[in-house]
């Protein structure tokens, strides 16, 4: 009596004698997740869950976090992974450039300096000696002193 030998030939991800067994690509290494993503193993394949900043079937592709960004009034919006920046025009400031700098209006007087706040969209004067006020209006009277 002679013996046929049975060779399976099996399709990729898939071993064992009768093509039963699952071949975890996680567990082997043998998967392409990209950029700290987690291999997730399936039956005869694996998925890749991207971490935030992160797309495509490998985590391969820096998402482009500037389609729905809120930048206003003709600004820029700069990708970054996993955020945006906003990079404002002249005249503009904000996060999202949504307010006008308070500084265009020139609200200091007596050759003070304005520096904005660009979080609060506020300014402060730097006086000059011999002047205070919110805005440096007042005339300090050093003889009186």
């Amino acid at each position: 009596m002679k013996f046929n030998k049975v060779t399976s030939i099996c399709r990729v991800n898939i071993s064992g004698r009768f093509c039963e067994e699952d071949i975890d690509e996680c567990e082997l290494g043998l998967h392409e997740c990209k950029n700290g993503a987690t291999c997730f193993n399936k039956k005869g394949g694996y998925d890749c869950v991207c971490v935030n900043g992160w797309e495509g079937v490998h985590c391969q592709i820096n998402k482009d976090d500037c389609v729905d960004a809120l930048c206003e009034a003709g600004s820029t919006c700069v990708d970054h992974l996993a955020k945006y920046t906003c990079e404002c025009p002249p005249g503009r400031i904000g996060l999202f450039c949504h307010m006008e700098d308070p500084c265009l209006s020139n609200p200091c007087r007596a050759g003070s300096v304005c520096d904005t706040d660009i979080a609060r969209g506020t300014y402060t004067c730097e006086c000059p000696k011999g002047y205070t006020g919110d805005n440096c209006f007042d005339d300090i009277d050093e003889c009186n002193q």
